[in-house]
């Protein structure tokens, strides 16, 4: 589907906020693989870890990073872009103007497809950002995925999985 004029501003708009901001999750980023700094609980240490995972959280963006076991367990959070709490689209205000559109079925469809447009974006510039980090060159499992979604992809191995590989 096409997308319209105020459409391609915005994600232009986004995008460059995106690249703006990049510098930051690149330190995050190092600070989680290189530190080991992986916000785990109390009761956990490094070798309870089996993988590691990134969450995007849409439709705000806020980026989360958990340290997960062998049976899919959360042992821990460590929160990524912290100076935006509700995440950078709902802090900065990057949401498109709803005005914008009809919310027929057409009109429905050029909206999801202008989010999905967003969110390919939010994947790449979230990889591209882990590269400049050092992370192709990390050995264990790490992914990134959005919240409630399948589609998750390997970091490590720069592919699309159904899920993250666990030992």
């Amino acid at each position: 589907m096409k997308m319209q004029g105020f459409e391609i501003k915005q994600l232009e708009k986004i995008v460059s906020f995106l690249n703006n901001i990049a510098y930051r999750l690149i330190e995050d980023i190092k600070e989680v693989i290189l530190e080991e700094d992986y916000g785990l609980y109390n009761l956990y240490s490094p070798k309870d870890i089996i993988y590691y995972e990134f969450k995007l959280f849409i439709p705000s963006n806020r980026i989360d990073f958990f340290p997960m076991s062998s049976n899919n367990y959360q042992l821990g959070i460590k929160k990524l872009l912290q100076e935006y709490p509700n995440g950078f689209m709902e802090d900065v205000g990057l949401y498109i103007d709803h005005d914008y559109y009809h919310f027929d079925d057409d009109g429905l469809k050029s909206f999801d497809n202008f989010y999905d447009q967003v969110q390919e974006k939010i994947y790449d510039w979230f990889n591209q950002c882990w590269i400049k980090a050092g992370g192709l060159e990390m050995t264990g499992n790490y992914s990134v995925s959005i919240y409630d979604s399948n589609k998750v992809f390997d970091l490590v191995n720069q592919n699309w999985i159904d899920k993250p590989k666990v030992l």
